[in-house]
């Protein structure tokens, strides 16, 4: 996904704003001969959209791409081909290779794949630096591609998926006065690498214009053909739309071990065992180091799960909130093509919703609302990579039910108190002490989840650690997390097709 300068600071900017027929054409041509390496680049995000004339709703859906290093094509082209003087942007995109997408939805998962000549993925590092500038740090936005002719300039760059900010867009950081953390630095950004990234998720014809209109043509698939759309976005007081406030994940793979073509999701997990009255699983995701009995994993994919009864929610002490603590909770880890999960050993996991501060998650009685994976609305660090999201939407449309004017209609669908299904986005931490109000942690020390395969450490390194002047500051993280509710019947576990 080629993509943006910070919206505090300018106009996003994408490569489908610029690309000329030439270039379109320059990458497609194969790369010079050498050894093969394959790679797989997958996204998540939860969405709507519609295939083969099956509608769904807050969906999790899964994009895929397998492909060869040795095809990814480095590219510069002209920021405006009508004023060559405006520079070049630097560009990973890599158009060779097979696509595919997963559905997943109630009881229904539906694997297609795309027609070829299609689908390309594409990385934005950001303008080329001038003779004397900076060289790039982090990268502006990643993610599926498509070719169409009834596309402007016959390409999109945030259609069907792209990402931006979060651990990606970490460069913000340093240019806000902060300092990024290791872990952020030590991210990849060349399309060639093993790495993963969190970030708002743009589902986005047109980009960059922010309207994200419903597509109006099809991406044609072996199921059918394919709409997605952008259902969660702001709006200011003139109507002009703002960020997207949806979340996304986006990986890429050297090792060769997906066994199935959508390797970031988990297996299913078990449904309560004490036949509940009304069924419901709760799930939240991000990307994060973490340790699980004897294995540990660096910027891996993590699930948390918990099988519930929506008759245990009750409210949360001292602030509009609910809380249900009353389930069987389940740990999946997703690295390198491979699935790890434990189920978490009883009464130890709850998950919670706090409106009046804005946050919610998988909260402990070892560890409090933070960990192992609590999810804030608000960030501190200015530096705007996670901030707007639904986690914010939803806090805000129900304590303030007039300003469902700053919000696209199917925001407000998501309200909820923990008994109907919803879609959270917010600020991915893992943390003993942590601040609702700026996302900052005092005790980055994890704390051990006991499970079936040992215990479970989770550690939140993607943070900003501020520019050392002021004494008071606590790391804030920059990274992403999901959280989604589905009330019902057990759906069929992840692999199995719906016809």
């Amino acid at each position: 996904m080629i993509q943006n300068v910070n919206q505090r600071g300018g106009t996003r900017r994408s490569l489908s704003f610029f690309l000329a027929a030439a270039v379109v054409a320059a990458i497609l041509v194969a790369a010079s001969p050498a050894a093969a390496r394959p790679v797989t680049y997958t996204g998540f995000t939860i969405t709507d959209g519609s295939l083969g004339g099956w509608q769904f709703h807050q969906a999790r859906v899964y994009l895929t791409f397998h492909g060869d290093t040795n095809d990814v094509q480095f590219i510069q082209p002209l920021i405006d081909p009508a004023n060559p003087d405006y520079g070049t942007v630097d560009a990973y995109i890599i158009s060779q290779g097979d696509a595919w997408i997963r559905i997943e939805s109630g009881n229904r998962s539906v694997r297609a794949r795309f027609d070829p000549g299609q689908i390309f993925v594409s990385l934005d590092l950001g303008d080329t630096p001038f003779p004397g500038d900076p060289p790039h740090i982090g990268a502006r936005g990643v993610g599926f591609g498509s070719f169409s002719a009834s596309a402007p300039g016959g390409i999109e760059v945030s259609y069907p998926f792209g990402i931006e900010d979060g651990t990606l867009d970490w460069g913000d950081i340093p240019e806000n006065l902060g300092t990024a953390s290791p872990a952020l630095q030590d991210l990849p950004v060349d399309l060639v690498s093993d790495v993963a990234y969190s970030g708002r998720a743009w589902v986005c014809p047109g980009f960059p214009d922010w309207t994200c209109p419903p597509a109006t043509y099809a991406l044609t698939t072996n199921r059918g053909d394919l709409y997605l759309s952008q259902p969660y976005q702001g709006i200011d007081v003139d109507g002009f739309p703002l960020d997207v406030l949806s979340a996304g994940f986006f990986t890429s793979d050297t090792h060769g071990r997906w066994d199935d073509d959508d390797g970031l999701a988990p297996p299913s997990s078990r449904r309560c065992g004490d036949s509940p009255i009304r069924p419901i699983r709760y799930t939240a995701t991000t990307l994060t180091d973490v340790q699980l009995g004897r294995r540990s994993f660096t910027n891996a994919q993590v699930y948390l799960s918990f099988d519930a009864d929506a008759s245990n929610v009750v409210p949360l002490d001292g602030v509009t909130g609910w809380v249900n603590d009353v389930g069987r909770a389940q740990v999946s880890v997703v690295k390198n093509g491979r699935t790890f999960t434990a189920d978490v050993l009883p009464g130890q996991l709850y998950v919670y919703l706090d409106i009046t501060h804005a946050q919610a998650g998988f909260g402990s009685y070892a560890g409090g609302l933070g960990y192992p994976l609590g999810i804030t609305a608000n960030t501190g660090s200015f530096q705007g990579l996670t901030d707007n999201n639904t986690l914010f939407a939803v806090a805000d449309l129900t304590l303030n039910p007039a300003n469902a004017v700053l919000y696209t209609p199917a925001t407000a669908t998501l309200l909820t108190d923990l008994t109907n299904a919803t879609v959270l986005t917010g600020t991915a931490s893992a943390c003993l002490s942590l601040d609702a109000a700026t996302s900052g942690c005092g005790n980055l020390t994890p704390v051990p989840i006991h499970t079936t395969r040992g215990d479970l450490l989770i550690s939140e390194p993607y943070t900003d650690l501020g520019d050392g002047t002021d004494p008071s500051w606590k790391p804030v993280s920059v990274n992403w997390a999901i959280f989604w509710a589905e009330p019902g019947s057990s759906r069929r576990g992840h692999g199995h097709d719906d016809d």
